[in-house]
């Protein structure tokens, strides 16, 4: 089960659902989401309904600003906090924790504009 913040009218099951299936097919599963072991349910909350989804939210949001827009400026509030940042897209894979915050300067993840 996979608990989702909506967003407007971009978050509905159909949505979700087709980008689960364009998600296994790119992972070389060619059978789709029959491949997989379980069955994927998506539940789709308001804040109102589920105010912990924007604690979440704002936690990732302030990462990716980060890396997006080399601004620190939310994330320094939280950085002691979040335990580790993983940067898949770095070569090798580059982490972060607070012993090795993440800054604008050492991150390595895509380029800011």
């Amino acid at each position: 089960v996979l608990n989702i913040a909506q967003r407007g009218n971009s978050t509905r099951n159909a949505i979700l659902q087709t980008a689960l299936e364009k998600a296994t097919m790119r992972a070389g599963m060619p059978m789709g989401t029959a491949n997989l072991p379980g069955k994927v349910i998506f539940n789709v909350q308001t804040p109102k309904t589920e105010p912990l989804l924007n604690v979440a939210d704002y936690l990732c949001w302030t990462v990716q600003r980060v890396f997006e827009r080399g601004d620190t400026r939310y994330y320094d509030f939280l950085k002691e906090r979040i335990k580790l940042v993983v940067d898949l897209y770095a070569v090798p894979e580059s982490s972060y924790s607070p012993e090795r915050p993440l800054t604008a300067e050492n991150k390595i993840g895509p380029l800011t504009a």
